[in-house]
């Protein structure tokens, strides 16, 4: 019973340091990122290449929101509290840049 009560603890911690790192970086990330679209757009028509290095920025800080996405997706993913292990396994392994073929027995 108290492995059981210690798993639900550690998971629950898990949980909260998703939910607080969305709140906080992530948001972070999404306002300069938003920024830089509207000084983009801003711009006079004369200023090609200031707007390719704004968007450069603004695409730059999108890919970071992302990666910080699946990264806090990954801290407890949804799927291993609704579905268990071996389908949280098996979707891990889908995403790996190397073939992998989890043989799961729960």
């Amino acid at each position: 019973m108290e492995e059981k009560r210690i798993i639900a603890a550690a998971d629950e911690v898990r949980r909260r340091i998703e939910r607080e790192l969305t709140r906080t970086v992530q948001e972070r990330l999404v306002a300069p990122a938003l920024n830089v679209r509207a000084a983009q757009a801003g711009l006079p028509a004369g200023c090609p290449e200031l707007r390719m290095r704004l968007s450069r920025i603004a695409d730059g800080l999108g890919d970071t929101v992302d990666e910080l996405g699946a990264i806090l997706r990954g801290i407890h993913p949804a799927i291993l509290t609704d579905c268990g292990l071996g389908p949280a396994l098996k979707m891990s392994a889908r995403h790996c840049e190397l073939p992998v073929d989890p043989n799961v027995t729960v």
